[in-house]
């Protein structure tokens, strides 16, 4: 299992620095931007979170928490499979994620797959597969 560090980089001209979190894959760092800039007073970097004194706090550690666990799932996908993760392809697989999220996805869409294999008959009766 990998550690993930939450950190800041350098402050930019508007007094925010942004917010990336970083970890070491087969001996190489990766670094995973946030997309979150704030002044750096409102992170705590021992505990890798923005503080509760900053607006929309809970949706930034929200926000960071959610890419370490994309990261983390991608590990263990890989892990699991007994194949080797590289840098190049863990960065592809982080950028591109699966077309399914959850086997309900898979589920709905290989329904609808199916579903255009009924007669136009049926179809008619039934009406649509798995309404969202």
């Amino acid at each position: 299992m990998s550690v993930y560090r939450v950190y800041q980089k350098k402050v930019n001209g508007k007094g925010e620095a942004p917010v990336y979190v970083g970890f070491y894959l087969n001996r190489e760092k990766i670094e995973i931007p946030t997309k979150i800039s704030l002044p750096p007073e409102f992170f705590d970097c021992k505990k890798g979170i923005v503080k509760s004194t900053y607006d929309y706090a809970r949706d930034k550690n929200l926000i960071i928490s959610d890419i370490k666990a994309a990261i983390n799932d991608i590990l263990v996908r890989y892990r699991l499979r007994k194949e080797r993760l590289t840098t190049e392809r863990f960065l592809i697989e982080y950028r591109n994620p699966g077309k399914y999220q959850s086997f309900f996805d898979f589920c709905r869409s290989y329904q609808q797959l199916r579903f255009q294999e009924v007669t136009i008959g049926t179809q008619k009766n039934t009406g649509p597969v798995l309404a969202s």
